[in-house]
């Protein structure tokens, strides 16, 4: 691509925009618990990245713009559930989709497979280092960087600022290792930072910190990316790996199609004989069927998936014979997708036998994702002009994007309750770490009634909740899912 020449004024622009989102970043977020203010800071992240990069984006219906969809929905969930386990993975996954859309929509790279991806995110690197402190000082000086600076001497301040970059964290990990491992170094290493504690314990200096630390982080990050010149990684050399003969993969799917054809016939006894099927095996019950091999099909699904994705790649196009590779592979997938349902009604069974959790749930959720992946390997099989990896890519965030919006904690509380009321067994423990979303559903188990036991102990957990929503909370830590728990609780006490 061509260089984007951003002038010196531009890029102070970009440094004084960057100060001011970590001015917005502490607002949000200093001292507080994370909610609104999470989707709040994605906008303002957004409107700091369109703002800088007006002049080398254009919209086009491609990968990059279509990432505004999970990120926004991913964010928004901050300020309206409260699932832990979901959150703590939004709160991981978002920064990478945000690093991978800015790069994206800047260089508009048109990839179809991930070690295309690497090779360009490592050149990218490249420059991000090669680059980083000239940007830096091209702030600091009135005048570009190459007429203050001899080329050797900022090699050597370049390559300073690298080797502070690579020592920093590595001297954090061995320093901490180091003083768990010796108390006379433990001590001198507190005496040494004693009068920091001092300093620390300022709310200036805290606040301070926190601008410091995200404005460096947003406009290293923003001023690199826009300012640098990446190649363009044209696929027009790569190396064609069609080189596998038909005849090999076929022979393949044929062995592998032998073994998973009889698997299926004795699947399809138990799935469609019912429980006297699986009775009539001597020393066999529900209970075992349904413990027994969940995680060995799923296993051998990912390895189908595998082998049919390896075989799409490295396969030539012989005419005929890849028609009957085609056969077999639709075969394949057909049998995978029995395999899928036995797994699937195993796990349905364990939850029926003892009870309703997060991992079970998100079983269930793989199970539906690997679904999607052969339906359109099965696609692929007869469309090759299918991206194949853009087409996963997609379908595992839209995939991760509803589950997050299923209200899992409320689908837990709620098969957990009606499972109560059918056997009389319960988890109460493990229904006393679900979020506030599960707060509506729980208020079923205080309202059975004040003989049951079981009621007794929700009534004394709904109670020291009710208590727990009545401290107060900064707006920037609004969420939808607190409010919602306070409301039914207030409903129970009157």
């Amino acid at each position: 691509m061509e260089d984007t020449n951003i002038t010196t004024r531009e890029i102070r622009l970009l440094a004084i925009l960057s100060l001011s989102a970590g001015i917005v970043f502490d607002y949000l977020f200093h001292g507080k618990a994370i909610g609104i203010s999470y989707p709040l800071f994605t906008v303002v992240f957004y409107c700091l990245f369109l703002v800088a990069s007006w002049r080398q984006i254009t919209f086009q219906i491609n990968f990059g713009w279509f990432l505004f969809i999970p990120i926004l929905l991913l964010s928004a969930a901050f300020a309206i559930y409260s699932n832990p386990v979901l959150l703590a993975l939004n709160f991981i996954l978002i920064p990478p989709l945000l690093l991978l859309q800015t790069v994206l929509l800047v260089y508009r790279v048109r990839w179809s497979s991930v070690r295309f991806i690497a090779r360009f995110l490592r050149g990218l690197l490249h420059h991000i280092f090669d680059n980083a402190p000239k940007v830096f000082l091209e702030v600091i000086l009135s005048a570009k960087i190459t007429d203050k600076i001899a080329p050797e001497k900022y090699k050597l301040f370049k390559n300073v600022l690298i080797g502070l970059i690579i020592s920093v964290p590595l001297l954090i990990i061995v320093i901490a290792l180091l003083v768990e491992a010796d108390t006379v170094f433990q001590n001198l290493i507190v005496d040494m930072f004693k009068p920091l504690e001092s300093i620390a314990s300022i709310p200036f200096a805290q606040h301070a910190a926190t601008i410091g630390i995200v404005t460096i982080l947003l406009f290293s990050y923003l001023a690199v990316v826009l300012k640098v010149k990446v190649e363009e990684m044209s696929e027009v050399n790569r190396r064609d790996n069609r080189n596998w003969d038909a005849i090999i993969v076929a022979t393949v799917l044929v062995m592998m199609n032998a073994v998973y054809l009889l698997f299926c016939v004795i699947q399809f006894a138990y799935l469609f004989g019912g429980e006297e099927t699986i009775r009539s095996i001597p020393n066999y019950t529900y209970a075992e069927y349904a413990r027994r091999g969940f995680s060995e099909l799923i296993l051998v699904t990912v390895i189908n998936l595998s082998t049919l994705l390896i075989g799409l790649h490295f396969i030539k196009n012989d005419g005929k014979l890849y028609h009957v590779v085609r056969v077999l592979g639709c075969l394949l997938v057909f049998c995978t997708v029995i395999m899928l349902y036995s797994a699937h009604l195993r796990l349905k069974l364990y939850e029926e036998a003892y009870g309703y959790t997060y991992a079970r749930i998100f079983a269930h959720t793989f199970i539906g994702f690997l679904f999607i992946l052969f339906m359109l390997t099965l696609y692929k099989l007869w469309r090759t002009e299918l991206p194949l990896i853009k087409a996963f890519a997609i379908a595992a965030l839209l995939t991760y994007t509803t589950l997050n919006y299923v209200n899992v904690d409320a689908i837990i509380a709620r098969k957990n309750i009606d499972r109560y009321f059918n056997i009389g067994k319960i988890d109460f423990d493990y229904l006393q770490e679900l979020s506030y979303d599960a707060i509506p559903e729980l208020r079923r188990l205080d309202e059975a009634g004040a003989k049951d036991a079981v009621a007794h102990k929700m009534a004394a957990f709904l109670n020291k909740k009710r208590v727990e929503l009545r401290s107060e909370s900064p707006w920037q830590s609004y969420n939808f899912s607190r409010v919602r728990a306070k409301h039914a609780l207030s409903e129970t006490h009157q």
